[in-house]
């Protein structure tokens, strides 16, 4: 990340006196994890790196705050260079009071929601009563279900009618009613745990998804980490239980009844997606977080590259790369990214193919029948037709949108490199 500050490597000295932006720091085994509130950016230090920052706050300048840590532990730490990192990162707001131009804090969903307003969500009791009572409305979902003698909603539950713009249009405004309510979960536990958050789109492996940034809960206890990131699950999973007990106890025959079909299976289904954790899911921060991982994505594959090079190497007859990104990690640690990069690589494997033999195919075959009925020229036909085209232009606009957002910046890069002004520097 590039901040645009105007101070080089020589600003920072020995009596450079720095002054941070407010900073949420959380110790992390043997490091701590420190990041500007508001910002998506956080950094595992040493755990001296702790005791560095809070002589900075304090006021010592840098040459006092390695002459004090040296008097402390016998150990000489370069503060300048820590201060530098800190400085490329926007945690820093002045040197020697002067203030230094850096990122601003991110854009944040439902500014107005505060903590003291949903606080009390992650109150200890409070957590114990929801969880007893999702597990009560759970049983009682699966009670009626198998008591009632309607048959269970399964995929046929998504052709609910014979007009399939009423099918889509349905799908559409009850799958993404369910991903801004889980969103919102995630949101509003994170901000109940003093976290902004916000709500956005991106893409995983190209496909568009749902997200909410919370970087800021790695500063939290565990407990609240671990509550934002089932938040969402748990309303998927009350929503589903409430719609099975409608769905099999009005039966297919009220209107009701079938809509309320519709969201078990898409929420069943968003739930079954979680367990793709080679995507980053909410399962995946669990799994991350509970094995003591602060990079399991970034490692892997980091791990997934060193291997493919390796391999391309051999058989190339040629040397590989020396530096192997799991040296330095302890034994569990290592374990635990390995195993994820089988994952990782197999799930990309597998996502990838499903989407070039299912999802391209269905796509295309979609469009082809939306603009043969257009071309019919049937009122009916029609309208069908433009629904099917105007729901697919919509997302594929959204999605373009994600993508730019997350990819567009090594687009901007090469093009700057193409610059006469870079250019001629090289």
């Amino acid at each position: 990340m590039t901040t645009g500050t105007a101070h080089d490597s020589t600003a920072i000295g020995a009596d450079t006196v720095v002054a941070f932006h407010p900073l949420a720091k959380r110790l992390d085994g043997d490091c701590v994890v420190v990041g500007r509130t508001g910002s998506d950016v956080f950094v595992a230090l040493p755990s001296i790196g702790a005791d560095v920052i809070a002589l900075l706050e304090a006021g010592a300048s840098i040459g006092e705050a390695e002459d004090r840590i040296a008097a402390a532990t016998g150990e000489r730490i370069d503060v300048a260079d820590l201060a530098q990192e800190l400085l490329h990162l926007g945690m820093v707001a002045s040197l020697d009071g002067e203030s230094v131009p850096g990122p601003s804090p991110a854009r944040v969903t439902l500014p107005r929601l505060r903590r003291a307003h949903v606080g009390w969500m992650l109150h200890p009791l409070v957590h114990l009563l929801t969880d007893a009572a999702l597990a009560v409305l759970v049983v009682a979902a699966l009670t009626v279900a198998v008591r009632s003698e309607a048959p269970l909603p399964g995929y046929q539950s998504l052709l609910w009618t014979d007009h399939g713009s009423l099918v889509i249009a349905v799908q559409v405004l009850i799958g993404w009613s369910l991903i801004l309510i889980h969103e919102t979960a995630h949101l509003v536990c994170a901000r109940a745990a003093g976290v902004p958050g916000r709500v956005e789109f991106g893409t995983r492996l190209q496909f568009l998804v749902a997200q909410t940034n919370v970087t800021g809960i790695w500063a939290a206890p565990r407990r609240h980490r671990l509550a934002v990131y089932t938040a969402g699950m748990r309303s998927d999973l009350a929503l589903g239980a409430t719609a099975l007990a409608a769905s099999t106890w009005l039966g297919s025959d009220h209107l009701a009844g079938r809509l309320a079909g519709v969201v078990v299976v898409l929420a069943a289904t968003a739930l079954t997606l979680q367990l793709l954790i080679f995507m980053r899911t909410d399962v995946y921060f669990i799994v991350q977080d509970l094995t003591g991982s602060r990079n399991l994505y970034g490692d892997s594959a980091s791990y997934a590259k060193y291997l493919a090079a390796r391999l391309a190497a051999a058989v190339r007859a040629r040397p590989g790369p020396a530096a192997n990104p799991l040296a330095g990690m302890a034994t569990g640690e290592r374990r635990t990214v390995v195993g994820y990069t089988v994952l990782l690589v197999a799930g990309t494997a597998i996502c990838l193919s499903y989407a070039a033999v299912v999802l391209v195919p269905y796509t295309i075959g979609l469009l082809s029948g939306a603009v043969a009925a257009i071309a019919s020229a049937e009122p009916v036909a029609v309208l069908d037709g433009t629904t099917v085209l105007a729901v697919q232009a919509l997302f594929l606009a959204i999605w373009s949108r994600a993508w730019w957002a997350r990819h567009g910046h090594r687009f901007r890069t090469r093009r700057a490199l193409t610059a006469p002004d870079a250019a001629a520097g090289r």
